[in-house]
């Protein structure tokens, strides 16, 4: 077994305990990361010297950046993750024990609560959890910091204190030295109330992940999630579901993202709802649809003619053919749903392809006038999301020719009448 050894009371403790029962083969890791300049090579001296006291094999890594997102503790925890399993592995071990106690659990809870959290949230720490393939455990969840300490005193083992846990700028340290003292001097055992709590939490949460994984089945649609199927669900199933299906860019759920989701599901206003990192989810038809962050939109190019251009994913080709009276319906019978024909002369030269714009109108083929062309995308059920990237093929006059793959203009129609057209085809 892999011990994070910080050199900090609780992970000293943890090592002396393990190493006392004598059960597993034991080796200490320390994760230097590099935040306190001197202060930090200093408890990596610290955690090698205790390891060493207690006979049991030491290694350490220095994390020379500290990449990824979110704010400074985040990004720390997850290197530190990462780096114990990378020793672990290294290692042979089978596990990497760490020292979070019961205390660490109550303020787990209360900051997760005071965010909003769910069942899931209120887990807490959880006492067992698998991370790049590596089972992390936590031995001393249900022990306090007083009990570590009193453990450390009769051992006569010295430890280190990160400077940093006194920092109250951190939300975690305010909730460690205000208000959790504060907490129980109204009410002696809130931590240990909060601990039992997140006990009743995860047992709760057990339960309706088990319902939502038997109704997930019931609410997938194509492309979605049917919002009839997940209005009959109890709330806090039909969150889970929502968890389950949700991308994980937005996982976990934040509170005002799950009554984002549930005013969409009832129909209430709005069609789209915001999530993290650029992400949102729709309501499309009777579906709810998790959509991605729009990509750049794509810009207005010219289109030689004969000649290509690229605008987006999308390819679009110009050609020009003789037509005349016999032109029209061998073409119409053997053209791609991506192709159109058009007459030369009543085109406007030059050409432009690019998104639609607010307020673009187009008079579709053998309609009785023009239409708004973001109309014509709803009507053709094209999600609200994506009608950005459909190219539109335009001329000189600002005349909508053509919404590729999709409609073209009347005007600008073949008849038997025309000498020379314009075949305009797309590929995705």
């Amino acid at each position: 077994m892999l011990v994070a050894l910080s050199g900090g009371p609780d992970s000293t403790a943890l090592l002396a305990a393990l190493a006392a029962l004598g059960k597993w083969p034991l080796a200490a890791h320390h994760v230097n990361h590099g935040l306190r300049a001197g202060e930090a090579d200093l408890d990596e001296a610290a955690a090698r010297g205790t390891a060493r006291r207690l006979g049991v094999p030491f290694g350490a890594t220095r994390l020379e950046s500290l990449p990824g997102r979110g704010g400074i503790e985040a990004r720390a925890r997850a290197g530190r993750e990462a780096a114990l399993a990378e020793a672990a592995r290294a290692a042979g071990a089978r596990a990497v024990a760490l020292g979070h106690t019961r205390d660490d659990q109550a303020e787990t809870v209360l900051y997760r609560a005071a965010r909003g959290a769910g069942p899931r949230g209120l887990r807490g720490i959880l006492f067992h959890k698998k991370s790049a393939g590596v089972d992390f455990v936590r031995p001393l969840l249900e022990t306090t910091r007083e009990a570590v300490v009193e453990f450390l005193a009769r051992r006569e083992l010295a430890f280190v204190t990160d400077s940093t846990n006194a920092d109250r700028r951190f939300a975690r340290n305010r909730i460690r030295h205000e208000v959790l003292p504060a907490l129980e001097a109204a009410r002696p055992g809130a931590a240990r109330n909060l601990a039992r709590l997140a006990e009743a939490a995860r047992e709760l949460e057990e339960w309706i992940g088990a319902e939502a994984e038997a109704a997930l089945g019931r609410c997938r649609a194509p492309g979605g999630l049917d919002t009839k199927a997940l209005a009959g669900l109890p709330p806090p199933v039909r969150d889970a579901v929502l968890e389950i299906a949700a991308p994980p860019e937005v996982r976990p759920l934040r509170a005002p993202d799950r009554a984002a989701l549930a005013r969409l599901i009832s129909g209430g206003p709005g069609r789209r709802a915001g999530l993290r990192r650029g992400w949102s989810a729709t309501l499309e038809e009777t579906c709810v649809v998790f959509r991605p962050p729009p990509a750049a939109e794509p810009a207005t190019v010219a289109l030689a003619v004969p000649g290509e251009c690229r605008v987006g994913q999308s390819r679009i080709v110009a050609m020009i053919v003789e037509a005349g009276e016999g032109f029209l319906e061998p073409f119409l019978r053997a053209k791609s749903p991506g192709q159109e024909a058009f007459d030369f002369g009543r085109v406007r030269m030059p050409l432009a392809v690019g998104p639609a714009r607010p307020g673009d109108r187009l008079h579709p083929l053998g309609a009785p006038g023009e239409r708004k062309v973001s109309d014509v995308l709803a009507d053709l059920k094209i999600p609200r999301a994506d009608r950005r990237r459909v190219p539109v093929v335009r001329d000189a006059a600002g005349t909508i020719l053509w919404v590729a793959g999709l409609r073209r203009d009347h005007a600008s129609r073949v008849t038997r009448d025309t000498k020379t057209a314009l075949v305009l085809e797309t590929e995705p």
